[in-house]
């Protein structure tokens, strides 16, 4: 039986162990079936499910760990994967007194998952690393209009939003809702373990994913100018700019 504790420390380890993996939750690298296959190409398909930890953390100098799990999972469901190994991975995380939440669209959850890691890995670049977003209003507003630009990119992908609405609701609404995240991350620690453990905003894994959302983007002919413009200047400057064609992203005029 996994206690919580050992569970969050082979969850972690596994994470850091896939590093070289990172495109398994890249914006281009789910297949359509919902299953990043070419990242994933390792693991045996049917005894891999792809989930989303209520977690935070990573890793600091002389190899600390920093990190906190909260007391929910999210794990995706797949054709692939008999019922029975299904099961056991859910059985694995109940007995560790870890709700399992079961997700159809493991795909997009992930893909917004991430098009909040573009926002927040963009706003770094200009707070020199998360540690400067802890109760910074401003930066977490500005985080999250920059990932509000993925939305119809992952729509473009065949996400659909509406199904996902919650999920959505610190890209669509940024300014209330970094009224609210800003103080939390101040004022209850274990809100800021997971910003102080990412002091590197050019980490190979920050630019990965700023540098494959936006070429994702210019693909799919959905302009990001906030993205753009964030890469243009702080980070990789190789790829093209984008047209003016196609879908902008959902402007609630906050």
């Amino acid at each position: 039986m996994l206690t919580r504790r050992r569970l969050l420390l082979l969850l972690l380890l596994l994470h850091r162990r896939l590093a070289g993996l990172a495109q398994s939750l890249r914006i281009v690298g789910p297949d359509r079936d919902g299953a990043p296959a070419a990242a994933a190409a390792p693991l045996p398909a049917d005894r891999t499910l792809f989930g989303l930890p209520g977690a935070g953390g990573g890793f600091g100098g002389r190899s600390h760990l920093f990190s906190a799990l909260f007391g929910s999972v999210t794990i995706g469901t797949s054709d692939l994967v008999p019922e029975r190994r299904q099961r056991a991975v859910r059985v694995a995380f109940e007995q560790a007194d870890i709700r399992v939440d079961r997700e159809d669209d493991i795909r997009g959850r992930l893909w917004l998952h991430v098009s909040s890691d573009v926002g927040m890995f963009a706003q770094a670049l200009q707070t020199n690393g998360m540690a400067g977003m802890v109760g910074d209003r401003r930066a977490f507003r500005d985080a999250f209009r920059t990932g509000r630009e993925m939305l119809p990119v992952i729509a473009a992908r065949g996400v659909d939003l509406e199904r996902h609405s919650r999920a959505t609701l610190p890209l669509r609404f940024p300014g209330a809702m970094a009224a609210v995240v800003a103080p939390v991350t101040r004022h209850v620690p274990i809100a800021g373990v997971s910003l102080r453990a990412h002091t590197d905003p050019r980490s190979g894994e920050a630019l990965a994913v700023l540098t494959d959302a936006l070429a994702t983007a210019r693909q799919l002919g959905v302009p990001t100018p906030r993205l753009e413009r964030t890469v243009d200047e702080f980070g990789e400057r190789h790829t093209p700019r984008l047209d003016d064609r196609a879908v902008t992203a959902p402007d609630t005029g906050d």
